[in-house]
């Protein structure tokens, strides 16, 4: 593209963008700001990024029924944009904070990114798993495009951190999800899922991306992570077909997500990247993400969800360098489950374990220095307050 067209369209992109955000203009459903909610620390957050088409290609459209019927049921972000075009700068935007100068859709071996992204260097470093799930890939982490395969649309194998280490074994082909999906245990934290060019609507039809969905989001929905624990959907796409404002639909699936509701608030790929940091409490990757507003007022406690209430019988038991602290869960979850504990020392040490555990150890600690302990548990709606602190003990050094 000439170089003046590209700079006109990205102009003409701001100003729609501005005007959106002044005087947006919704059909159906409950259009507002609500009030924000706080992002939940969720067991699972899943991605799944569609392709090239705008809000007004999808909402509303009846060769799209069962989109709409999600959008009807759930969320939808009706002021959400994408960052460019083409393809591949909005994937690395979603998982990286930023496109790192790259403005076309070249190969891993062309342009590899050397820079920190949300699997490998925010996600793993904090204990939580990550897989990308990326449908017609013949084998793990292939680098370049195979029948149906577009390697630009799997943005993990640019990452030199990723693609030149183990971390690449977390790239896997789609097939391997309705495995993972079998267990919470075996279900990652972070699941970013690309359909194929035909499910994902680039090279198929609207309606051929409908049917795809309508055949494999139900067995998210229905699998345990999302039965079992809180947990997050948000089918989105990666940009529109250039033709428009590059506007385009962002449906959101929680069990806090108000139905039918159709959010103004304006966001963007990096107000999903800063979402995902902001519910696990992980470092902004740039300044992009980290200066975006994270997309809390889709997930507004339901009628009678509260803060679950402080755990009691917080007792600690003395190790080499370490303490195990156990406790009861609270009298009352608040009306959700329990997804975590965090377990506090002082003077220091903590740790975070899963809303099905009653103890946890925690290492590195000086010998000789008492410590006691307490423990706090999160909900859909948020983290209560703390217990009563243990005992004071006092680690050893052998």
């Amino acid at each position: 593209m000439h170089p003046h067209r590209r700079l006109a369209r990205r102009l003409l992109t701001l100003v729609a963008s501005l005007l959106l955000a002044l005087a947006p203009e919704i059909s159906g459903g409950a259009t507002s700001a609500q009030a924000a909610g706080s992002v939940p620390a969720f067991d699972h957050v899943f991605t799944i990024l569609m392709e090239n088409h705008s809000y007004n290609e999808i909402v509303g459209n009846s060769q799209a029924p069962y989109i709409n019927s999600l959008v009807s049921q759930y969320g939808i972000a009706s002021n959400y944009f994408a960052v460019g075009h083409p393809s591949l700068p909005n994937y690395l935007e979603l998982t990286g904070g930023s496109n790192f100068g790259i403005t076309t859709d070249c190969n891993p071996s062309q342009c590899t990114v050397n820079q920190p992204n949300i699997a490998a260097d925010r996600i793993t470093p904090a204990g939580k798993t990550w897989k990308a799930y990326e449908e017609s890939m013949p084998a793990p982490c292939t680098l370049s495009d195979s029948g149906e395969y577009a390697v630009r649309h799997n943005p993990f194998v640019y990452y030199t951190d990723i693609q030149t280490t183990p971390q690449c074994n977390n790239d896997v082909p789609y097939t391997q999800l309705a495995t993972d999906l079998g267990s919470t245990a075996t279900t990652p934290n972070y699941a970013f899922i690309t359909p194929n060019l035909i499910d994902d609507m680039h090279d198929g039809t609207i309606a051929q991306g409908d049917t795809w969905l309508s055949q494999n989001v139900p067995t998210i929905l229905n699998s345990p992570a999302f039965t079992s624990q809180n947990s997050v959907l948000n089918i989105v796409w990666d940009e529109d077909d250039g033709t428009q404002n590059n506007q385009v639909a962002s449906i959101m699936i929680s069990k806090s997500t108000t139905a039918g509701y159709h959010s103004t608030n304006l966001y963007n790929h990096y107000s999903w990247l800063a979402t995902i940091e902001s519910a696990w409490g992980l470092a902004p990757l740039t300044s992009n993400d980290g200066g975006a507003t994270a997309m809390s007022d889709f997930f507004v406690p339901q009628t009678g969800q509260t803060l679950p209430g402080a755990p009691t019988n917080v007792t600690a038991t003395a190790g080499h360098r370490q303490a195990t602290v156990t406790w009861t869960p609270p009298a009352s979850n608040g009306g959700c489950s329990i997804t975590q504990y965090n377990v506090t020392g002082s003077p220091g040490g903590s740790a975070t374990v899963s809303g099905t555990s009653t103890s946890a150890t925690i290492t590195g600690l000086t010998p000789g220095t008492s410590y006691t302990f307490t423990v706090s548990a999160t909900n859909c709606v948020g983290t209560g307050p703390a217990s009563s602190p243990s005992n004071p003990v006092v680690p050893t050094k052998h």
